[in-house]
């Protein structure tokens, strides 16, 4: 259960793939205080990083896209955008 204090934010880039803008939003996903923060982000299913250490983080939400990936990755994108309150 998600306590009302905390303001949920979605990281729009993947977390498990080797971009500047994903490796940004992969520190920030790590490095967030899990107190303050509900933290989701988005994972490739063809990425190239581990996920594990972000899914093994309390407070943590992940948008995972599938094959096709066109259609996924807007459908999962909505999804966090309607589902947070801060979008990075």
């Amino acid at each position: 259960m998600v306590d009302k204090n905390r303001i949920k934010i979605f990281l729009g880039a993947y977390v498990n793939v080797t971009q500047a803008q994903c490796l940004n939003c992969r520190a920030l996903a790590l490095h967030l205080d899990r107190e303050k923060f509900v933290v989701g982000a988005r994972t490739v299913y063809s990425g190239d990083l581990d996920d594990a250490p972000i899914t093994k983080l309390p407070n943590t939400k992940l948008f995972k896209v599938r094959y096709p990936a066109k259609i996924w990755a807007r459908i999962q994108f909505i999804r966090g955008l309607l589902w947070c309150d801060i979008a990075y």
